[in-house]
């Protein structure tokens, strides 16, 4: 509040809050939630005041990390405001730190470029019927959750083996 103040940036908003919740199954520890929830925020907010509490108060005591972020960062002397470019840099650098981890991640929710249809064979279609995923939609899958978070084909062949896919480059 002080810095704001003195700045003259305590008019709309002061704080932002931020929650990072790791999925369940990833079984990490406190230690765990901190270090990514410290790594997202200074990969984010660069020079801002921020805050971190991490605890487990929910009913299936699954840990996670508070965010408290200052919305004046006293380093560029500027306001922080968020638009909808800044929201989907947010998630996506959150999602290439737990892949990085070896964590598991939701699907983009920002991006909603339409996937190229791929007609399944009969015997992808009898294998989904009976509940069974295909290695092929396993493969898709992995590869439609890397590629959007590399930039290079060096990332995207280390975020793949985060997922178990091996890349094998064949020259011909």
């Amino acid at each position: 509040d002080d810095v704001r103040c003195v700045m003259d940036k305590d008019a709309g908003r002061k704080f932002y809050h931020f929650i990072i919740s790791p999925d369940p199954k990833d079984k990490l520890s406190a230690e765990a939630v901190l270090e990514l929830a410290k790594s997202w925020v200074e990969e984010n907010y660069s020079g801002a005041m921020w805050a971190i509490e991490i605890h487990d108060d929910n009913k299936n005591h699954i840990t996670h990390a508070h965010i408290a972020l200052n919305a004046y960062n006293p380093q560029t002397h500027k306001k922080i405001h968020r638009d909808r470019d800044m929201i989907k840099q947010e998630v996506r650098s959150l999602d290439r730190l737990s892949l990085e981890r070896g964590l598991s991640v939701l699907p983009d929710l920002y991006d909603n470029d339409t996937r190229q249809a791929k007609s399944p064979t009969k015997a992808e279609l009898e294998m989904r019927e009976k509940g069974m995923r295909t290695l092929k939609d396993q493969m898709r899958d992995a590869i439609d959750l890397c590629a959007p978070y590399s930039r290079t084909f060096r990332e995207f062949s280390h975020l793949l083996d985060k997922q178990h896919v091996s890349v094998k480059i064949n020259k011909r």
